[in-house]
């Protein structure tokens, strides 16, 4: 039943991420003036990247499947599940209350990505797949290290 879950998950981040693909250039590129310099998705290599980022979680879902409690593919895949729940609220969440106009994603990573992440997460815990350590410092630091690794992904899909 767990895999069921880390599936459910990875099914969601790639519905995410093909909305985002498809609609979040124009959306960018719409907000210009009212978004952070930060926010950029109007690269050629957008959709690379949003592949890669699906493709990299796939790999990782199904490295925690097969490899199971306590393994690294596991901790990897509660990184990213949670780096993908924050992501659902900051920024579509906010950036879309703030702007008045639904940023895509929003439905995808509110409908879909936040509550199988957390579910993936939950089970984790409630399991105990993970150490605690695991849970509250290794899983944190590899979802800071997906964060961080995000805007050298856009440059290196450009």
């Amino acid at each position: 039943m767990f895999a069921f879950w880390q599936i459910a998950f990875l099914l969601s981040v790639a519905i995410h991420n093909v909305s985002e693909a498809r609609n979040l250039p124009a959306w960018v590129n719409k907000h210009r003036n009212g978004l952070p310099r930060m926010i950029t998705a109007t690269n050629p290599g957008f959709a690379r990247a949003t592949f890669a980022v699906t493709l990299l979680c796939a790999v990782v879902t199904i490295a925690a499947i097969l490899s199971g409690a306590g393994s690294l593919g596991l901790q990897v895949l509660c990184g990213f599940a949670l780096i993908m729940c924050v992501n659902a609220l900051i920024p579509h969440l906010a950036l879309s209350l703030w702007l008045r106009d639904p940023m895509p994603g929003l439905v995808s990573g509110i409908g879909l990505v936040l509550p199988t992440g957390l579910v993936v997460l939950t089970k984790t815990y409630q399991k105990a797949a993970l150490s605690s350590e695991q849970m509250f410092t290794t899983v944190p630091m590899i979802a800071i290290a997906l964060l961080i690794g995000l805007p050298l992904l856009l440059r290196f899909t450009r």
